[in-house]
């Protein structure tokens, strides 16, 4: 019987539960734990041993039934439909609607959580059984024949009825780069210590270049590239994810360094990033970002702590994340009227701040987090 509970905790954000991590990290990781942590955390994600495997020729409703079955869709997250049923579906930011996490996003995530959860676990422990899963959800969703995803994002995050987001938009890349890039830099460690078989790697980066190809030339990934808010940035991100784990980041390097400083004029002389204080989960898309920068400057050895813009963003919610003020005492300015920023009650849980408690001692910042919600990093960044 499958169990979702650690999968449900995760879909509140899901890009605040995984992360980034260079080969230092993980054997800091490594020597830090103890048998009795690596054992809990092993009990947190047994559940992904219940989940079974995923493919987007899976539970493919009516209104997508011109497409290929193997071509990867999601309906816009904020976006609900009108009384009208003709009229395009009404934005309603940061509520989520459940119809949008059904179908092949449900698939993608789940298969997400086997890919990142049994990853750490794997390096962690050396226990096979990891790896038999992941292999196993590998193949169902990118490679075998009767049910791989296509190496596109296309119809990815579709607004209905709406007359030019009707069929996908670059924001819907946000779908992968939210989640899976993260699970193909553990990938790529664990073949380097030869931890994963050549052929299941060769067979995977032969569909990521794939994808690389659409990511670099199709109009939708150029909006999201060029977006001037957390989207462009975790775009960046995952170019920088996927080129590791291709093997080509050095010969990319360059171009992926300019790309991330590009963003930075996202982030003002106070370390303010008013695109996210706008949103209706301000700390949450905040801290998104932010982590999106960091954690590509890691994988492209970049010294982030060094980037004036970045201490800013991070000194400047630091009484947030210390809960010495809270969100809504920060203002913004909302079409030229100043309002207290809002989160919306439940999406920015205190463990989601580990990680940057962790990042806090590279900035040589002081931020204290007390948390002991079972979620399977809570060992990592003490």
């Amino acid at each position: 019987m499958e169990n979702t509970t650690l999968y449900k905790k995760y879909c509140v954000d899901f890009n605040q539960n995984f992360y980034t991590y260079t080969r230092e990290e993980l054997e800091q990781f490594k020597e830090k734990l103890t048998p009795d942590q690596i054992s809990d955390m092993a009990n947190i994600v047994e559940e992904i041993f219940t989940y079974g495997v995923q493919s987007v020729t899976f539970d493919r409703p009516d209104f997508v039934s011109q497409l290929d079955k193997h071509q990867y869709f999601s309906l816009s997250s904020y976006f609900y439909p009108d009384t009208d049923p003709t009229k395009e579906w009404i934005r309603k930011d940061g509520h989520v609607n459940p119809e949008s996490i059904m179908y092949a996003k449900s698939g993608l995530r789940k298969t997400s959580m086997v890919l990142n959860l049994g990853s750490i676990m794997y390096y962690l422990t050396g226990d096979k059984k990891y790896y038999e899963l992941m292999k196993e959800h590998i193949k169902s969703f990118f490679l075998n024949e009767e049910t791989k995803m296509l190496p596109n994002l296309n119809y990815a995050q579709i607004v209905v009825n709406h007359p030019k987001y009707g069929t996908g938009r670059g924001s819907g890349i946000v779908d992968f780069s939210s989640n899976m890039g993260y699970a193909f830099v553990m990938i790529k460690h664990l073949y380097d210590l030869g931890m994963f078989e050549e052929d299941l790697y060769n067979d995977l980066k032969a569909w990521t270049k794939e994808l690389l190809v659409w990511l670099e030339t199709h109009p939708n990934a150029h909006f999201e590239r060029d977006t001037m808010n957390n989207h462009g940035t975790i775009f960046m991100l995952l170019m920088t994810q996927l080129y590791f784990f291709v093997g080509e980041l050095d010969e990319k390097k360059d171009s992926l360094i300019a790309g991330v400083n590009k963003h930075l004029v996202q982030i003002d002389e106070e370390g303010r990033m008013d695109e996210e204080l706008l949103r209706t989960r301000a700390l949450a898309y905040s801290a998104m970002n932010f982590k999106s920068y960091v954690d590509a400057y890691k994988l492209l050895d970049v010294n982030y702590v060094e980037i004036e813009a970045l201490k800013n963003a991070f000194k400047f919610l630091l009484p947030v994340y210390n809960n010495e003020i809270t969100i809504q005492d920060v203002k913004v300015s909302d079409n030229g009227e100043l309002r207290g920023c809002e989160q919306m009650e439940g999406t920015y849980p205190e463990h989601f701040k580990l990680y940057l408690m962790h990042l806090a001692k590279n900035f040589g910042l002081d931020l204290k987090v007390e948390s002991s919600e079972d979620v399977h990093y809570k060992y990592l960044f003490l």
